[in-house]
């Protein structure tokens, strides 16, 4: 019971102060700035929109920098999470790491599979239709670990993960993703044979299975965004919907508006992939800054405060020294004054009655000053 109790009061501290990005509530502000986000991604993409299916210049390096720079802010993207389930360790931010190292990992494999890329054939695969796959593995993945994301992020805490510490707990998410990945990868570029074919070359679709995947693709990336939705309350949370948001005209593009390689659809959905991977890093980093930047401002109020209870202390201890002096010295003045006249020949009595009792009352007024202090 006593362990219950204090695994509560731990999971309770983290509710009532939010101690990570991943458990603050997002304010007006962050839904304006959201909303505003997605707004402008709407625009873009029916502006773009007309002109989709239009062929362009064939730019090979494109692929290799975008995706490289996807890969990049996803893995930061999971570093940072990772430091979140650090500090307030919870399965759902284990989960969304996960994801995006899924999402980083499958946006490289997918660089050195295409064609063009890095080699004519692509490093590794058969050259079109290992690319075409890996892109698939990447889109259904992540989806997937925001939805176990959305769906236990209310359910587990922080008290089903103290079996364990939380660097063991990361390394072993670490190695198991990293296995699936090759494990994935290792069928779509080994045995392609045994998968359907999906381009004869390196820019058109042999079949419409491409567009049947991406029509499948698209809702399952929309049912992770309902999820999250219903669920939503933190910060990470709207910006993760925004991700999300800016991935979809990635499928609405290559099932509606073109099935075809290099055309300025394609290049759009792209970008639109690139400001989805960068969207929620920028977020992290942001809050993060103005979570510093908040504790730097309470470090030096504290240093004030510290200064000014310094200065307050030694003002009353001032004030204390100044109200015990007058009794303590009127004390010492009586006392000196008897024993003068005790020993004097012959010793002087008279007053002694008197000086004794200015003796006492001044012992009372001290003592009565010591309440005092006690009571303050």
């Amino acid at each position: 019971m006593p362990d219950a109790a204090a695994e509560y009061a731990v999971e309770k501290e983290g509710q009532d102060f939010p101690l990570v990005v991943a458990s603050t509530p997002a304010t007006a502000r962050h839904r304006a700035i959201a909303v505003g986000t997605v707004i402008l991604l709407t625009i873009a993409a029916a502006v773009i929109a007309p002109f989709a299916s239009i062929q362009v210049g064939r730019v090979d390096a494109f692929i290799p920098v975008l995706q490289t720079v996807v890969c990049v802010a996803d893995l930061i993207t999971a570093v940072l999470l990772f430091a979140q389930f650090s500090i307030q360790p919870q399965l759902a931010l284990l989960a969304l790491a996960s994801g995006y190292i899924f999402s980083g990992s499958f946006a490289f494999l997918q660089t050195l599979a295409f064609p063009g890329a890095y080699t004519p054939a692509g490093l590794i695969g058969d050259g079109p239709n290992t690319a075409a796959w890996i892109y698939g593995l990447w889109h259904a993945t992540f989806p997937a670990a925001v939805l176990v994301y959305a769906l236990s992020k209310d359910t587990i805490g922080v008290s089903k993960l103290l079996g364990r510490s939380t660097k063991a707990t990361i390394i072993i998410t670490v190695v198991c993703v990293l296995a699936l990945i090759a494990v994935l990868t290792w069928i779509v570029a080994t045995k392609t044979e045994y998968l359907p074919v999906l381009f004869t070359t390196d820019v058109r679709f042999r079949t419409r299975l491409p567009n049947q995947i991406n029509l499948l693709l698209w809702p399952w990336g929309a049912t992770a965004l309902i999820a999250l939705l219903l669920r939503r309350r933190t910060i990470l949370d709207l910006w993760l919907m925004v991700a999300l948001l800016a991935t979809m005209p990635n499928f609405l593009v290559a099932m509606i508006g073109s099935s075809v390689r290099f055309t300025i659809g394609w290049y759009a959905a792209r970008c639109f992939v690139l400001v989805g991977s960068c969207t929620l890093v920028t977020m992290l980093l942001v809050e993060k800054t103005f979570l510093y930047s908040r504790l730097a401002n309470a470090l030096i109020l504290q240093r004030r405060e510290r200064i000014n209870r310094l200065l307050t202390v030694d003002a009353v201890t001032a004030a204390i020294a100044h109200e015990l002096r007058t009794p303590l010295g009127a004390i010492a003045l009586n006392a000196s004054t008897a024993l003068s006249q005790l020993r004097s020949n012959p010793p002087e009595l008279a007053e002694m009655d008197d000086i004794l009792s200015d003796i006492e009352a001044e012992s009372h007024h001290a003592a009565a000053i010591i309440s005092n202090i006690r009571d303050l």
